[in-house]
């Protein structure tokens, strides 16, 4: 007995040490994110419907400093009433659906009002909940699609065919027309997934929207820290949430954004920094890779050196794009304003599941903050 009692020791300590450092791991990653970080993220923002987003950010960082907004949506917010040298940006809009009708049986219809991110998009959210936001608030549901097992023998070979949102339904819980209408919805109220942040092993995150979401509250970080801080920054900064970017205009022969459009015609600094989500295993970007960093393009030879001069003296590690095109690129570059993409790295980008390192989401904080004090150019 006098070795059992030994072994069951042995066998707890190591549980409790296992346990400590489990959750002291776990409290080392919820710190790397501000408090407004899940907060941010839970909050559904499609294209069109921003205006949420936007009081949210406005309610975070207070009554200091400068606000204003474009004709599409978009929040501009400076720390003085300089004119701005560095502008870094984020857009702020997701991709989502409306509702497009109902059915007799109570199932709503969906489609999209922006384009699909991918060809396989719509495919995605089958079997996940929903949120639709209607003016009375946010009615939850499950997209669904119709049952091989309940479908009629001569509609089965429809399921063999490539999906289309023509075989997608919404289920709220209605049994009827009266029933939908009774819930407060109403036709083209906007749908997304429900936000559902979900912490993986390694302290990694995984959700719908995270992050293009992670890098709109990045921006706000630097923001919030710029405000608060009793150092003021070296370089004039205007940070920037653009809506409706997943918009495209009909003016141009290339995809380019509604949104970086009309940002591009607001802003005159003469550096532009994007914070944008990037696809890690994409094939045509693939040296993209999560826990090694934020990812660095630029078309300026002087801006991409003065980042990575910052990064070096932070001790941060990047990754280097040497190509880049983008629908909400192009109106910057055609501004004739140095402009660089600062990249998130995302696993499963435009999935409901997407991932993020927390590490990597700092360390492209930190390097925003060291950019506003480095003094930019002389």
């Amino acid at each position: 007995m006098h070795w059992l009692r030994k072994y069951l020791i042995l066998v707890l300590s190591g549980l409790i040490l296992v346990s400590s450092h489990l959750f002291g791991q776990k409290e080392r990653t919820q710190s790397v994110f501000p408090a407004f970080f899940e907060e941010i993220y839970r909050l559904p923002c499609p294209s069109g419907y921003e205006e949420a987003m936007v009081k949210q950010i406005q309610s975070i960082l207070g009554k200091t400093g400068r606000f204003f907004r474009d004709n599409l949506g978009s929040l501009y917010f400076s720390s003085s009433q300089s004119s701005s040298q560095l502008a870094i940006i984020s857009p702020l809009d997701e991709a989502g659906y409306v509702i497009s009708g109902g059915e007799r049986n109570g199932y709503l219809r969906v489609d999209r009002v922006t384009p699909a991110p991918h060809p396989f998009w719509d495919t995605f959210p089958a079997g996940h909940p929903v949120e639709i936001l209607t003016s009375q608030g946010v009615v939850e549901g499950v997209w669904t699609v119709p049952s091989l097992h309940i479908f009629p023998r001569d509609r089965r070979s429809e399921l063999n065919r490539p999906f289309s949102l023509e075989k997608a339904y919404i289920d709220v819980g209605a049994q009827s027309l009266e029933e939908i209408k009774a819930k407060g919805i109403q036709w083209l109220d906007p749908v997304v997934l429900k936000h559902q942040l979900v912490k993986l092993a390694g302290g990694q995150l995984a959700g719908p929207y995270l992050g293009g979401k992670a890098c709109v509250a990045s921006v706000l970080a630097v923001a919030k820290e710029d405000v608060s801080s009793s150092q003021r920054p070296q370089t004039e900064v205007i940070y920037a949430w653009l809506a409706q970017s997943k918009f495209f205009s009909r003016s141009f022969r290339q995809r380019t954004s509604l949104g970086a459009i009309q940002a591009a015609r607001v802003l005159s600094s003469p550096q532009v920094i994007i914070v944008w989500p990037l696809p890690e295993g994409d094939p045509q970007l693939p040296s993209i890779e999560l826990n090694h960093g934020p990812v660095l393009w630029s078309s300026s030879t002087q801006l991409k050196s003065e980042i990575e001069e910052v990064a070096r003296s932070k001790n941060i590690s990047w990754q280097n794009l040497s190509d880049f095109s983008s629908a909400f690129l192009w109106p910057f570059q055609q501004s004739g304003c140095e402009v660089a993409v600062l990249g998130l790295p995302v696993r499963f980008l435009d999935t409901p599941s997407e991932v993020i390192v927390p590490r990597d989401w700092q360390a492209l904080t930190v390097l925003l903050q060291g950019l506003i004090h480095s003094g930019g150019r002389p």
